[in-house]
């Protein structure tokens, strides 16, 4: 068996659409709190789940993608602008750092913010398809 041939599968979470305005009114709250390294994390689970739904809609191959390179095939879709983009694969570039480097960061309150808003125009294309 070759090894190299094999591929990950990206395990995106399934949430319905009531969990995911419970998760974006605590993240809220998580920001309000200051616990801004809680929020990216926080703000990054909530955009994976929301980029299944977005891509089971669409018909897009997802779980074979990466988050940040399903990231940029929404982005090819158009699904965000590129400064959405930006700001969603800098929010999982640091929870990557955070969760699986295990560093200590300090994250600009602003950047939560606009996290935030990314997830939040992301899942309103699922409630106005939905």
């Amino acid at each position: 068996m070759n090894l190299d041939k094999i591929f990950q599968l990206y395990d995106y979470p399934r949430r319905d659409l009531y969990d995911i305005r419970v998760y974006l009114a605590r993240l809220l709250e998580i920001i309000e709190m200051q616990a801004f390294e809680a929020a990216i994390c926080s703000a990054v689970f909530i955009a994976l789940a929301v980029m299944r739904m977005v891509a089971e809609q669409h018909g897009i191959d997802f779980e074979s993608q990466n988050p940040k390179t399903l990231a940029q095939t929404f982005f090819a879709y158009n699904f965000y602008n590129q400064e959405d983009y930006e700001i969603l694969v800098t929010g999982i570039d640091l929870r990557d750092r955070m969760m699986f480097k295990q560093e200590k960061l300090t994250i600009d309150p602003k950047l939560a913010y606009q996290t935030l808003e990314v997830v939040q125009r992301l899942f309103s294309r699922v409630e106005g398809e939905g």
